[in-house]
């Protein structure tokens, strides 16, 4: 069977029309246009799923209980982490091989790349596909980024969700679903996985995986045979290739640097309050400059020592082996640089200087690498936001690396001018950006209120996030709850709501087995989220809550303060729960509930405070607004 997944919960703080509604919505129109057509030859499964934004519960429901999870051969998880753009496929589980295969077959407008899939597994992010692939199913993942400041707000609503974004996912969804369901069966073995790549997102390429490293050990070999091809032609001289070659790695050192100081100026003047600004071409132009500016100075601090042909051998050896690195450290992002490296390699040996062949390989080798740099050129900024200057200022400089030939040719003497232009050109995004909000209506802030009654102390609100528009001048920065970072709190009406009861059935130690705690938790105002808070320097051995044995690898690091958490308790449930842990600290264990929504009894307080939050153009976000209480375990 194919199955085709999309979850339809949202975030308490946002309704969800784009994450996941609009991949529903695809969906069921997916499935009229299947039934209106021939009938598919294999079972096409729609699994509308819950629970997934609070623990992908829907998903591990369906693969641990329901009988098709049997039948599954493959899976297509359509999500979102925006409220438009174009349909991105970032990840991919399984023997993806033959999949990437038919896609590349019936997809008219794919974007993707390995590349993509090999960072993402880098990140802690998951999605539904994380638990389809640890019950080993082969699948993709789609997703749409455009935005990111909407994403788990207020405003993921349908006035937001772009119309062309459901239309790229449906496209491809369909697409997919009839070449899979309609096509022999899939093989989805382990060992066949690909390394793919979009051209323009007009044609997806796909190849077996073990291509890229193979491609680099023979452009590394292909690369050291030219020079030493050229060195004997007395076209090349050692002194002044490793000169060129020095250019890049001193101009990616620069454009770190300034990268990195014009981060801290936008954080400076307050316009960068979140990754995704109100206007983000500002300072994505703006890091573009500061990869140009340190381009232009690392070939000045060559120029007289390096000539028309040593850039281009140099920009061969630094593509074929910059790519060939990242092909053996993180396999399947190496192919952006390879692909033009062919072409580079191939000029050094048929060029013997300068001329009119070594200008069309230059042009090649640049228009190349300016293809294959471009989907990560449209999905940086949607993707790691524009705070992370360094890393849009160092992706600059790498994709103006196929032009340093050309620019030493055009410029000459005057690269140093070249190098002062640009930087003011990139310092006067600084004041530009001021002429901008740093929030709006459609770009708002993220400030979260909670009410907070711990044990013993006087109520006050918390505000999370950016929320001094929203806080009353009363506010001070504190932490009342030891686990959360240290935020703006203010004085609140006592509604008399009491802390979970927790009762210890059992607390005993041993000498070997360390500290075993077992007991229930029950909320006494019936809230839905129950948890208990373990505070760095416990090392679990073992746990479990509601029965449910919890593997303590997936709590986090000892080092830091994690939860044991339950959702969706019934009112007046008493959760049982039993920790096993080693190891001292002088903190204590918490219990703590969490409830939607702000008091009826503080509504006056509310009310003033969700006026001046929506005044200061901020919104809720995540878990948003909500009750809290909480109280510590008794020392044993």
């Amino acid at each position: 069977a194919v199955l085709l997944a999309a979850h339809y919960d949202s975030v308490p703080a946002g309704p969800g029309a784009s994450d996941d509604g609009v991949a529903v919505a695809a969906m069921l129109e997916t499935a009229r246009a299947l039934l209106a057509g021939p009938r598919p030859e294999r079972p096409v499964i729609l699994l509308i799923d819950d629970g997934e934004e609070l623990g992908l519960f829907g998903a591990r429901a369906f693969c641990a209980e329901h009988p098709w999870a049997r039948d599954v051969a493959a899976v297509l998880n359509f999500e979102a982490r925006g409220t438009g753009g174009p349909s991105l496929m970032f990840e991919t589980a399984g023997g993806d091989l033959d999949l990437l295969r038919r896609a590349a077959s019936v997809l008219s407008r794919p974007m993707t790349g390995s590349a993509f899939a090999a960072v993402y597994r880098t990140m802690p992010n998951d999605t539904d596909l994380t638990v389809f692939r640890a019950h080993g199913l082969a699948g993709l993942n789609f997703a749409f980024l455009g935005g990111g400041r909407r994403y788990h707000t207020p405003l993921d609503d349908l006035a937001h969700a772009d119309p062309g974004s459901m239309q790229h996912h449906g496209e491809q969804m369909l697409a997919l679903t009839r070449a899979l369901a309609n096509g022999p069966p899939v093989d989805t073995s382990p060992d066949r996985c690909a390394l793919f790549f979009d051209v323009l997102g007009r044609r997806l390429v796909v190849l077996p995986f073990a291509t890229e490293r193979l491609a680099a050990g023979v452009l590394v070999l292909a690369f050291a045979f030219a020079c030493m091809v050229r060195q004997r032609s007395r076209t090349l001289r050692p002194r002044t290739l490793f000169a060129a070659l020095a250019i890049a790695p001193v101009a990616l050192a620069i454009a770190w640097a300034l990268g990195y100081a014009l981060a801290a100026a936008y954080a400076t003047v307050g316009r960068m309050p979140t990754p995704f600004p109100t206007q983000p071409i500002v300072p994505a132009a703006g890091y573009a400059l500061c990869g140009a500016a340190a381009t232009l100075a690392a070939l000045a601090s060559f120029r007289r020592r390096v000539d028309a042909w040593h850039l281009f051998a140099a920009v061969a050896g630094v593509l074929t082996l910059l790519g060939a690195a990242l092909a053996f450290v993180l396999p399947g992002t190496g192919y952006p640089l390879l692909v033009p490296s062919v072409v580079a390699v191939v000029g050094m040996l048929a060029t013997r200087g300068p001329g009119v062949a070594l200008g069309v390989f230059e042009a090649l080798t640049a228009g190349v690498l300016a293809v294959m740099l471009a989907p990560f050129v449209a999905f940086l900024g949607p993707t790691i936001g524009m705070r992370a200057g360094t890393v849009h200022a160092m992706f600059a400089a790498l994709a103006l690396v196929g032009l340093v030939p050309a620019l030493h040719a055009l410029l000459g003497a005057r690269l140093p001018a070249g190098v002062l232009v640009c930087t003011l050109a990139a310092g006067l995004s600084v004041p530009l950006l001021l002429a901008w909000p740093a929030h709006d209506e459609h770009h708002p802030a993220r400030a979260n209120i909670l009410h907070c009654t711990v044990a013993g102390e006087e109520p006050c609100w918390i505000f999370e996030g950016q929320a001094e528009g929203a806080s009353p001048r009363q506010a001070s920065v504190r932490r009342p709850l030891p686990w959360q970072p240290a935020a703006l709190c203010a004085a609140a009406r006592d509604v008399g709501a009491p802390p979970p009861e927790v009762t210890i059935e059992l607390q005993q130690r041993a000498r070997n087995a360390g500290t075993t705690v077992r007991g229930t938790l029950r909320s006494q105002r019936a809230a839905p989220w129950l948890a208990l808070w373990l505070p760095p320097g416990l090392h679990v051995e073992r746990a479990s809550i509601a029965g449910i044995a919890v593997d303590p690898r997936g709590l986090g690091s000892s080092s830091t303060w994690r939860s044991l958490l339950f959702l969706g308790a019934e009112p007046d449930e008493a959760v049982a729960f039993e920790l096993t842990t080693r190891g001292t600290t002088e903190q204590r264990i918490w219990a703590f509930d969490r409830s939607p929504g702000l008091p009826p009894e503080a509504r006056s307080e509310a009310q003033a405070l969700l006026r001046a939050r929506a005044a200061a153009n901020a919104a809720p976000i995540h878990l948003g607004d909500g009750t809290v209480t909480a109280v510590p375990l008794p020392r044993s």
